[in-house]
């Protein structure tokens, strides 16, 4: 959401820290969550031709690309 999406003038400045903000609330909780929920890890084959993305913006696809590789890259729990 933006300044403009809510008929206000457009901050850059504003909207830069009305992100982070967002991206340090949802970090937080997702530590918390992680500290107060053991993690199980179920793997669920799927065949490939069973998946279809259709009409997804190349920058959501990015995002979730990212996000997939940051979680694998975390060190594994017992």
């Amino acid at each position: 959401m933006t300044d403009e999406d809510v008929g206000l003038t457009p901050d850059p400045i504003a909207q830069e820290r009305a992100e982070e903000y967002i991206r340090a609330a949802i970090s937080y909780r997702l530590k918390a969550q992680a500290k107060a929920t053991p993690i199980q890890a179920v793997e669920i084959p799927v065949a490939d031709e069973s998946i279809s993305i259709l009409d997804v913006p190349a920058d959501v696809l990015d995002g979730i690309a990212a996000e997939l590789r940051r979680i694998a890259s975390l060190p594994a729990r017992l």
